[in-house]
């Protein structure tokens, strides 16, 4: 990411990201306000609070050890940030409803974030979980007619 706009949290969003490259989960952590949000728009799947995002972000690196995010695109309006997105990762480790397949993935995304004084209040991610399984082998690719 190459835009040095700040979105009211004090640090810029490149050091957001850059926790999540570098798998700090106390740095991503200390982003986010004590009572913050990090949902899963698509699954409706909520974590509330720095111990339940703990948790996630613990998940999440545990099944894909070598999780790498690049970020094409954020614009800021405000007190939010959208940021495109794209994970690139190897599903070595079990995660909830997906077992360990060792295979790597490509998934596109979108996160909306919202601000509250200097930390983030919500961190809305939205992508395609058809993908996500279809690449790890969980869910039968669609059928050509």
């Amino acid at each position: 990411m190459t835009t040095q706009v700040r979105f009211g949290i004090g640090n810029a969003l490149e050091d957001y990201a850059k926790a999540w490259n570098e798998r700090d989960i106390e740095k991503i952590l200390s982003f986010f306000t004590e009572d913050g949000i990090m949902e899963y728009a698509g699954s409706g799947t909520i974590f509330q609070g720095k111990e339940e995002i703990r948790g996630e972000i613990v998940r999440i690196f545990e099944a894909w050890p070598d999780n790498r995010f690049e970020w094409p695109l954020a614009f800021f309006a405000g007190n939010t940030a959208a940021m495109e997105w794209v994970r690139y990762a190897t599903h070595t480790g079990d995660y909830p409803d997906m077992p360990a397949t060792g295979k790597s993935i490509s998934q596109r995304g979108v996160s909306i974030v919202v601000t509250r004084g200097n930390d983030i209040e919500r961190h809305t991610s939205y992508m395609d979980r058809l993908a996500l399984m279809q690449q790890l082998g969980l869910m039968p690719e669609k059928q050509q007619e």
